[in-house]
């Protein structure tokens, strides 16, 4: 069973299966942008009344998991608004704009299998199952909320009344920030084409068992729209102002979820570089992502303009005339509705917020101080736009080459060649140590050298079920320490193994105390420590039967490999 895994291993290298995600953020400015202008021109109202307010209570993503649980959690936010009233004073209506703090756990039963289609390295499709033990996940979002609502409030204006208001609220969701953890997770591959499940421990191959598992992760969603509203009372105060008091509530009427039928964790081949979660959120066991939110709120309003004054005559004189003389009307010189004395541009006509300088290309930086007012920049560069002067893609201002083109990769610099021997870093085994390319840029190991290190293991022998290395050992090991003395650059990597006799558990301690047996054996002899290595596998990795005497005699060793840094 063992070989033929193996050969399908040979046939058929695993890869990672990546998994990336990037963040829409000019189509969401501008949809803020367009919501921004209309709470604008709602304010421009003179009856609008402006409140501010803040909520706590459950705020969660809302949805089912097969084999699982999906739990809300306590969560707050803040918003801004506007209300226009209507005609009939008892209706308005409320726009407004604000940020919701979304808190949700989620949890899979205990040998729960989460399936999905992988591809390996030679395009070979195989299921990628994760079966997992007290699987955990904390997930936590910002989502920009911007509700429409009709407003009622049967009550005088001047006295404590209820209100309720009710509407869709357009939800822009930021990213998902997500921690996961595992008591233990299961990674297997069943390939159809020959009907094989490979649940053994491969973890160069990317199958295996992690323990104690953790990791963190981003995950997208789309937007939604929710049926969201409140009620409560509404306080008096002064001047028009109110403060109010009641409970919101939001309940999504679409489905918010992005991916649909990704791994659990991503495929990662080998496994002991780390399994990346992709979240319960991406897989297909979640259907139908939605906002959910009931909380209690406060607010407060105010803001209604002042009617203007009518003319008060008596005996004859016509005292708001009077003020007029006594208080005239400032000078705004450019028409822009910003008095000249207050105008930063008073020959030019620009908006209040930008004290009347206007902004022609809407970049942030004002005519007066944009070195390119007619093209859209950053004000670092005084308004102009960032420069690629390599043009290999990466901005100047990020570009640690700006010179030389470059991959983003490595911060706009060329890919590095640290050991000179032509081939790069990232596809070079040896990046350090110039090699052939023929043996990926590593130096090539004489072939006596090898031949006398594999003579060294198998003359490696211990005391009967101990740790414990018998004399005739010793000589061997000598020509192990001559070899890596002789061989600068080189490292050791010392395995153990035993055969399937006694309980796994005994068998992996003894794997690791023979290994380290034999590394300690070299340090006496002077070997560096950095230039060793060593590992137990216990009984997970014979390479001959069992079942017979020689067979496991063959099973009880101790590999020695050599493998330049």
């Amino acid at each position: 069973m063992i070989n033929l895994i193996y050969k399908i291993i040979d046939k058929h290298p695993l890869k990672y299966v990546e998994d990336a995600y990037q963040l829409n953020s000019i189509k969401m400015k501008k949809q803020i942008f367009l919501l921004s202008a209309l709470l604008c021109l709602l304010n421009a109202s003179p009856k609008a009344q402006f409140s501010i307010g803040v909520n706590g209570g459950y705020q969660s993503l809302k949805y089912s998991i097969a084999d699982g649980k999906n739990s809300i959690k306590p969560g707050m936010g803040m918003d801004f608004g506007f209300t226009k009233p209507f005609k009939n004073k008892h209706w308005a209506l409320f726009v407004g704009m604000g940020a919701n703090y979304y808190n949700t756990a989620a949890s899979l039963n205990s040998g729960t299998a989460v399936i999905a289609n992988q591809v390996d390295d030679m395009g070979a499709a195989f299921e990628y199952r994760v079966a997992s033990k007290n699987y955990q996940e904390k997930q936590h979002m910002i989502g920009v909320g911007v509700p429409v609502y009709i407003q009622l409030s049967p009550g005088k204006h001047q006295k404590t009344n209820w209100y309720i208001n009710v509407g869709p609220k357009f939800i822009l969701p930021m990213e998902v920030n997500v921690k996961a953890s595992a008591e233990q997770l299961n990674m297997q591959g069943y390939y159809p084409d020959v009907n094989l499940l490979i649940n053994t421990e491969l973890p160069l191959h990317g199958f295996g068992t992690a323990y104690n598992w953790s990791s963190n992760t981003v995950k997208l969603l789309k937007p939604g729209v929710a049926i969201s509203g409140g009620t409560g009372l509404r306080f008096p105060i002064k001047n028009g102002s109110h403060l109010i008091t009641g409970l919101t509530f939001d309940y999504g009427l679409t489905d918010m979820k992005k991916e649909t039928d990704l791994p659990l964790v991503s495929y990662n081949a080998p496994l002991a570089s780390g399994t990346i979660a992709n979240s319960v959120l991406s897989t297909s066991n979640v259907t139908k992502i939605i906002p959910f939110g009931a909380a209690l709120q406060i607010r407060y309003e105010f803001g209604p303009h002042k009617k203007k004054a009518k003319s008060i005559t008596s005996n004859g004189l016509d005292y708001a005339a009077i003020d007029k003389i006594i208080n005239p009307p400032l000078i705004d010189g450019d028409k822009d509705g910003v008095p000249d004395k207050s105008d930063d541009c008073p020959c030019v006509a620009g908006p209040s917020c930008n004290k009347g300088c206007p902004d022609t290309d809407g970049d942030g930086v004002l005519d007066k101080d944009d070195n390119c007012p007619d093209v859209k920049g950053l004000k670092k560069y005084q308004g102009c736009p960032v420069f690629d002067t390599d043009k290999d893609g990466v901005n100047d201002d990020i570009d640690k080459c700006p010179d030389a083109p470059g991959v983003i990769k490595y911060m706009g610099c060329p890919i590095p060649d640290t050991d000179g021997d032509g081939l790069n870093d990232e596809d070079d085994d040896c990046p350090k140590t110039a090699g052939p390319k023929s043996n990926k840029g590593c130096p090539v190991i004489k072939k006596e050298v090898i031949n006398k290190l594999n003579f060294a293991a198998e003359n490696i022998l211990f005391e009967t079920n101990t740790a414990t290395l018998m004399t005739s050992s010793f000589k061997g090991l000598n020509d192990v320490v001559q070899i890596i003395q002789e061989n600068t650059g080189i490292k050791l990597f010392i395995n153990g193994h035993t055969d399937d006799v006694g309980s796994p558990e005994d068998n992996q301690i003894l794997s690791d105390n023979r290994a380290a047996a034999v590394q300690e054996y070299l340090l006496s002899k002077g070997v560096e420590s950095n230039r060793m290595q060593t590992a137990g596998f216990g009984e997970t990795q014979p390479i001959t039967t069992n079942a017979t005497p020689e067979g496991r005699k063959q099973n009880r060793r101790v590999e020695l490999k050599l493998k330049y840094d």
